[in-house]
């Protein structure tokens, strides 16, 4: 554990991550979101963040169709299980507005992403068109905001 959080601290340091953002992450709120103007860069810079925290619940059906929630590590309970849908967004938009791609920078870091996530994001990546990700990266948080959609309906309607 002290080797991971080793790694986060120098991701956090490197990408001069908000204080906000690491408290809000290791209280494990059940969501948040947060913006500035980074002024400590020379040029206009954009953070913004986002956390979620959402429980994670599988229905089932009994023989006569009565629903109940069955904890993933076997018993049947009526009233949920232990496990939780946890993830953190952290976006840093460098000169946004400039004409050129090679004039802006966007680091987009996302903790806990869950496969379909990643599966649409390395779609994103791989189209011609990858580029208005960088001219307008605030539509990677529209992405994130749908798959959290989708993750958690998914997960109600099985």
């Amino acid at each position: 554990m002290p080797e991971r959080s080793q790694g986060l601290q120098t991701i956090y340091r490197h990408f001069r991550v908000p204080t906000e953002f690491i408290l809000e992450r290791s209280e494990s709120v059940t969501h948040s979101f947060g913006s500035y103007m980074d002024p400590g860069q020379g040029s206009q810079t954009y953070i913004c963040w986002a956390h979620t925290l959402c429980k994670h619940i599988e229905l089932h059906f009994d023989d006569n169709g009565f629903p109940f929630i069955r904890d993933p590590r076997g018993s049947r309970q009526n009233h949920g299980d232990w496990t939780w849908l946890r993830s953190g967004y952290f976006l840093r938009w460098k000169n946004p507005g400039a004409e050129a791609l090679q004039d802006t920078e966007v680091t987009f870091i996302i903790f806990s992403a869950t496969p379909d996530l990643k599966m649409h994001l390395q779609q994103l990546v791989s189209r011609p068109d990858w580029r208005q990700g960088v001219m307008d990266p605030f539509g990677l948080l529209v992405i994130v905001a749908e798959n959290l959609f989708l993750e958690i309906s998914m997960t109600i309607n099985k």
